[in-house]
């Protein structure tokens, strides 16, 4: 058996033809009496026997590597991922962690939608890829996006910051000057008056840069009190700084972002396609990128970036779905976000399926299954 570069792979044997079939050979004569040679038809097929065996052979060998260097890939992947974003180290491993455990709590179903569902090794393999990569996009993000964790950039901050102590240093020159026209007591009491609505405005604000949401009469306070404030005091020359207040208040009253800066993180979605496309797959792993690709949408279409609906959405996107939303909610403080607890977070779910969002199913299941258990007592370097 000899591959395409002429190396010998391996020996197929050929002996004792016998006219008897139930001929014992123990003997030189015993040979000669019942062993026959290969006619050269017989030994032409032998021939070609021993090719095809060698070529199962060479593609086992190179199977096996292949195999080896995807798992790899992936494995780099992630790692180029986490690297991007320290505080959200681990999250794609207990995704997909979370997903293909949760596959397999829904084989164990007796009943319900799911209750003939079965996943091949192969299948399920194929959904960890999906879900190890369903993030990959994000290298594609601008890292301060990526990494923002108040409203205003530090650089925007800062300057807010400093623009409150300025003003706090123009209000008590001024009222040195008035000193000397007005009574003490009367210039001290609209000092302390003036510098504790500065106070309050700079708390204000303070609040107003944190990532929780920001109620709309605040919203309207921090507008109307605090950029007046800011623009009270101008430069020498008349001209008025960049206050940060349009930063604070015309964005999204959630998170950190503002609209522009939440589409390029949306995008990393858009960015997974277009990365894992241009990677030749293997037919076993064909489906991942689609999977990952639709880890955002919602079954009642809210999600994006394709906006699609029900059956549109293939189960193992749905199961790396539930598994993204509980991580993202139960992992490790972040800067933008605080922890919840376990029970919280499957309460929220639940919230989302009855909403039309997230599938009923899946969240029953992922409760009563307790699937979870298994990234949140183990450091994710043991997943």
């Amino acid at each position: 058996m000899i591959d395409q570069l002429g190396r010998v792979l391996g020996v197929l044997l050929f002996v004792n033809r016998k006219i008897d079939p139930n001929a014992r050979i123990t003997s030189k004569d015993a040979a000669d009496r019942w062993v026959v040679p290969y006619s050269d038809h017989e030994v032409l097929l032998a021939r070609l026997l021993a090719s095809q065996a060698a070529v199962a052979i060479e593609n086992t060998r190179l199977y096996a590597p292949a195999r080896a260097c995807l798992r790899e890939f992936v494995k780099a992947s992630v790692s180029a991922i986490d690297l991007r974003d320290p505080t959200t180290a681990g999250h794609s491993l207990r995704v997909a962690t979370l997903a293909t455990g949760l596959a397999e709590a829904l084989e164990r179903v007796g009943g319900g939608p799911y209750r003939d569902i079965r996943f091949t090794s192969d299948q399920l393999r194929e959904l960890r890829f999906a879900a190890l990569l369903h993030d990959f996009g994000k290298v594609g993000v601008r890292e301060d996006v990526l990494l923002k964790a108040k409203k205003l950039p530090p650089v925007l901050w800062e300057r807010v910051d400093a623009r409150f102590s300025f003003i706090r240093r123009t209000i008590e020159f001024v009222s040195c000057g008035a000193r000397a026209n007005a009574g003490f007591d009367d210039v001290g009491t609209a000092l302390a008056a003036q510098l504790d609505e500065l106070d309050r405005c700079h708390q204000v604000v303070r609040d107003a840069n944190e990532p929780s949401v920001l109620e709309a009469p605040v919203a309207a306070e921090l507008l109307r009190d605090c950029r007046a404030h800011l623009r009270a005091g101008r430069r020498h020359d008349g001209s008025l700084p960049h206050d940060g207040g349009a930063a604070l208040s015309a964005g999204s009253p959630k998170g950190t972002l503002d609209d522009h800066e939440r589409e390029e993180i949306e995008s990393h979605v858009t960015k997974t396609f277009e990365f894992l496309s241009n990677i030749p797959w293997t037919d076993d792993v064909k489906n991942l990128v689609t999977y990952a690709y639709g880890h955002h949408e919602k079954l009642n279409g809210s999600g994006y970036p394709r906006h699609l609906e029900g059956n549109d959405i293939p189960l193992q996107t749905r199961l790396i779905t539930v598994a993204d939303m509980f991580d993202a909610l139960t992992a490790s403080d972040r800067p933008y976000k605080p922890a919840v607890a376990a029970d919280k977070a499957l309460e929220i779910l639940h919230s989302e399926a009855e909403a039309g969002r997230l599938d009923v199913e899946l969240v029953r299941v992922l409760t009563e299954s307790q699937a979870y258990r298994t990234i949140m007592e183990k450091h994710w370097r043991e997943l």
